[in-house]
């Protein structure tokens, strides 16, 4: 008998799953599509092209309404049965409401696991595509460069610092480089008017490196009241020397088109640059935990659900709206304060995940068996 009705509730939860799906997708596409519409027009994009850049949209489409989808189809389904008295009959068997829903939570369970393999397999790579073309239709390029940079690398052991740093060419203007020993003592110095990124090192143009005299081989010219010798070089290359370009950038670089092994290696390039990753960080975090998010939702619905018996629809929409709004409202917000150093980025990753889980597993508790 149980088998029987775990086959009915997936039966019924399938469909309904499936169009709820299909029409967040299609709200999301939507509202994605109508953001840019002005512009598509005003610089005559053909609609195949537009086309194209929805198409590569969906995948990202999918994985926004994935948990509303589920929030909406559980929740629908057991008020559906409800408002029906099949529930009554249910309960009547002597079947508790938690054995029940266990369909449900398996679903959202494997749910969540396939969200996770599709984010880092299909929707990366598709949003990434999606990025690179509306930079193209939209005239929309990367920063062209930054003003006053300085970045940390070695450990903080060497430090950069430039006036100018250009994307395109990928250089650096008016840099000076400091170099210490692991004890903390000076080691070298450079001064050039530019930088040239190549071969997976910085080049110096018109450089003045400056080293400690001991370093220098006896052909170095040293000044008797000085203990630097100074070198002059039309071009210097020293291979240790290689921050990489993105991070003299204005760090525009987004972890919705990385995967997770990119994004780690991002977060500490970061880290040993010297630059802000609190945020980075967060939603470094916020990609593993969100992908739970199918099975905490699932739970949440599983509890309310039961509770409606009139305008199931219009009650089933309501409520998987205001949860799904509420979830990623506090995410945000616990992000922001993550950046602003007032909480650690693992919590403000998990915290949202934790409490509504504890929300389910309260409701639960007092929903009608």
């Amino acid at each position: 008998m149980i088998r029987k009705l775990d086959r009915m509730l997936l039966g019924t939860f399938v469909p309904v799953f499936l169009v709820g799906l299909s029409f967040f997708v299609l709200i999301i596409q939507l509202i994605d599509i109508f953001a840019e519409i002005v512009r598509y027009m005003n610089l005559e994009v053909p609609l195949i092209v537009i086309a194209q850049a929805q198409l590569l949209f969906l995948p990202k489409a999918i994985s926004y309404s994935l948990p509303v989808a589920i929030l909406f189809a559980v929740s629908f389904t057991l008020g559906n049965l409800y408002s029906n008295n099949e529930l009554i009959a249910v309960y009547g068997a002597g079947i508790p409401l938690q054995r029940f829903v266990l369909p449900f939570l398996a679903a959202g369970l494997l749910l969540s696991i396939a969200g996770f393999v599709f984010e880092e397999q299909v929707v990366v790579h598709s949003y990434r595509d999606r990025n690179r073309l509306d930079r193209e239709l939209l005239n929309i390029g990367r920063d062209q460069g930054s003003p006053n940079v300085t970045v940390l690398a070695d450990e903080g052991r060497i430090v950069y610092n430039a006036d100018y740093y250009t994307h395109e060419s990928l250089s650096l203007h008016g840099v000076t480089v400091i170099e210490r020993a692991p004890g903390a003592a000076f080691r070298l110095r450079i001064h050039a008017s530019r930088a040239e990124w190549r071969d997976n090192a910085w080049v110096f143009i018109n450089a003045e490196l400056y080293k400690i005299a001991e370093l220098e081989s006896s052909e170095s010219s040293v000044n008797s009241d000085t203990t630097l010798v100074r070198e002059r070089h039309d071009r210097l290359r020293l291979a240790h020397l290689n921050a990489e370009p993105e991070l003299f950038g204005r760090l525009t670089r987004s972890l919705d088109e990385m995967q997770l092994s990119e994004a780690r290696d991002w977060v500490s390039r970061l880290r040993s640059a010297g630059l802000p990753y609190r945020r980075v960080l967060t939603d470094y975090y916020s990609r593993i935990s969100f992908a739970f998010t199918p099975f905490i939702v699932a739970m949440l619905a599983a509890a309310v659900g039961s509770r409606f018996r009139k305008n199931v629809l219009l009650l089933s929409l309501l409520v998987s709206l205001s949860l799904a709004v509420g979830y990623y409202v506090l995410g945000m917000v616990l992000s922001l304060m993550s950046a602003a150093g007032h909480i650690q980025p693992l919590v403000a990753a998990w915290l949202p995940l934790t409490l509504f889980a504890a929300l389910g597993a309260a409701l639960f508790r007092l929903a009608r068996s």
